[in-house]
Parts: structure tokens; sequence; C-alpha cells
């Protein structure tokens, strides 16, 4: 009878410790990073909840720019950066490395896959002037789109059916906002000049109601949901409607993390810090509608925020923090998690010795 009593306190005790210590957890990310020991530059699957990794490919140099996913993430495009540029496709499931593009007599960098899976964007720079490409996903049958004196950061409207591009010249040199059609039937639309605002960062909105733009005019930094009217130009003569304020000394970064719930943004506010050698930084939340002020949630800013992510639920944001190490001048990275409503102060979720995560490319549901 003792024994049987025994075993049943055992039985409780071990069923409360259980329940006083969860299992922690927390997404599974696809991570791009850098080795601290110079070994190169990993793709990791990083399960942040458990802090179990999973490399799937290390490159020798790192990314000419920031690496494009195939539709639900199957892939990696990355374009590794060197005296001639080659581009790999990396399966999130095998590691599987192939690749997609070897260097030939056209150069063409920073490969954005469309939302469908089915063409890649390309530039060519040239020495009179830049072209956007067009080829199908294998990165052949490419075809000339539009041609302008430079052209960067190419991003795809949700649908697919629309590229938005910056445009440089001598003559202009200020950025310059266009929109065209992937089936290149109209001409390019101007329809952001410099006048309206120095342009900081823009990104498709998550719920593709327009373009959200950073933006710096006279002593304020601002930000605004430009009508997707207005970016194709069914509306002329848009008027720039900031949907959130900050002092101009600010830049903003634009992180692609959207609710899943409601209408909310987060951005990583920064301000210079000429002593420290880097800004300092804090996250933001903001509704694209505009109905309210931009609220501050994070409270850490000597920890340079620059990639964020929502849970599923809409109740946590995890993001990457970097902290400056004076000795080895480097910023050295790691995941944090705030809570939604910044009641509690940053998180630090996961840490690696010899991987320093640089930016969040996907979450794996």
């Amino acid at each position: 009878m003792r024994r049987i009593l025994l075993l049943i306190c055992i039985f409780f005790m071990v069923a409360t410790v259980s329940a006083q210590e969860p299992t922690p957890q927390g997404p599974v990310l696809l991570i791009a990073g850098v080795d601290v020991n110079g070994e190169g530059f990993p793709l990791v699957v990083v399960d942040v909840g458990t802090g179990d990794t999973r490399t799937l490919a290390t490159f020798a140099r790192g990314a000419l720019c920031p690496p494009s996913l195939l539709p639900q993430a199957r892939a990696v495009i990355y374009e590794v950066v060197g005296p001639t540029n080659t581009v790999y496709q990396v399966s999130t499931t095998s590691g599987d490395r192939v690749t997609l593009r070897e260097p030939d007599t056209l150069l063409l960098n920073c490969p954005q896959v469309s939302p469908g899976g089915d063409a890649i964007a390309w530039i060519n720079p040239g020495s009179d002037g830049t072209q956007l490409i067009l080829s199908d996903i294998t990165g052949n049958n490419v075809a000339n789109l539009v041609s302008h004196d430079r052209i960067y950061d190419v991003i795809w409207s949700p649908a697919g059916s629309l590229l938005v591009y910056t445009v440089m010249s001598d003559t202009r040199p200020y950025p310059e906002l266009y929109s065209m059609s992937r089936n290149a039937d109209i001409a390019p639309y101007l329809f952001w000049t410099p006048e309206m605002g120095l342009i900081l960062d823009y990104e498709w909105a998550g719920n593709g109601s327009g373009l959200l733009v950073a933006y710096r005019v006279d002593d304020v930094t601002g930000v605004t949901l430009f009508p997707i009217e207005c970016v194709v130009g069914v509306e002329e003569d848009c008027v720039v409607d900031p949907i959130a304020t900050f002092s101009g000394d600010a830049t903003i970064d634009l992180l692609g993390a959207y609710s899943p719930i409601n209408n909310e943004a987060v951005i990583s506010v920064q301000y210079p810090e000429p002593a420290a050698g880097f800004p300092s930084a804090d996250l933001w939340l903001i509704k694209l509608d505009g109905d309210s002020s931009p609220r501050q949630i994070t409270n850490s800013p000597t920890l340079l925020k620059t990639d964020a992510i929502w849970s599923g639920d809409g109740r946590t944001i995890y993001f990457i923090g970097s902290v400056y190490n004076d000795e080895r001048q480097i910023l050295r990275g790691g995941i944090y998690s705030v809570l939604r409503n910044g009641s509690e102060p940053a998180i630090l979720r996961y840490e690696s010795e010899i991987f320093s995560p640089a930016s969040i490319l996907w979450r794996f549901d």
C-alpha cells in the first residue's frame, strides 16, 4: 500500500513540475546570418522555442541583395557577390543547392521572385544605363521591360501584376519611384518625386491596399500609406497623408511585419548616436488606418533592431536585435521577443556562439 501511495505521489509531483515548467514556445524561422568566426554566411532554420537549428547552406560570401523566396518558402534564391556573381536556389526542406544562373554575357543582379513563383525580376547594370529584366523562374527566357539611368530596389505587387522600383540619375540624384506593369503594355509611371519627400524605405502593405512609404520632408520623418490608385496613376495629384510622424532626424526601417489579426505594422525607428558609432533604435506600432498615434513597444535603444515578424496569434513580435561589440567592432545579433502591448521588456530568445542572425526571411507555421 505504501508503495502504491509513493508512486501516486511521484506521479503528481512530476505532473506538477511539468505544469509549472512548460516546454518553451516559439516560431520556427528561416534566418540569413553571418558566422561570427568569419566562416561564411549561412542560411539557418531556427526553432526559437527549443533553440534547435538546421543549417541549409553556407556561402563563402554574402548576398548582393536580400535573398528572395519561392512561394511558401519552398526555396531561397541567393545571389553570392564576388568577381562574378552566381545565383543559387536552396531547398528549405532538403538543403539541396543548385545553380540557378551562372555568370554569362548578360549580367543580372538582385533576383526578386514573383508572388506566384512564375517569374523573376532582375536588374542589368550597364555603362549606358540599367535595365529592368524579366525572366522565367529558371532565370532563362529574359525580356527587357524598361531602361533608366540607375534602377534600385525592385519589388513586386502582392498580385504579381506590377513592379515598383527606384530611379536615380546624375541630373536627378534623389530617389524617384516608378511603377510598371509586368507585361510592359503601358509606359512606366512616375508616382513619387523628391518634392513629395526623400524616400527612406517602401514596401507593399500587408493587406495590399497600397504602398507603405517612409520618407523625410522638411523637419519631419513620416510614414504614409500611398493608395494603389495613386501608385498606378488611376488617380493623379495625390496628397501625401502621413499615418505616423517622427522628428526629422529619425530614420525608419519598414520591416514587412504586419499583424495577422488587425491593421497594425511594426517599424524600427532609429536616431543618430554619434558617440556610440551606430544609431539607437526601438520598435513602434503604427495603425495603417492612421486612427491613433504610433506607440513605442521596446525601450532598449542600444539594441539595433533590423527585422521583425509576428506570432500567429498576433500577441508577440519576434525581432533581430544586434549589439555592437567594441572589442571586435562588429554587430552581434540574437532573436528577441516582445509582447504587442509592450507591457514587459524584450526577452532574448535565441543566441548562438557561432551564428549571428541578420535577417528573418520566413516564419514556418
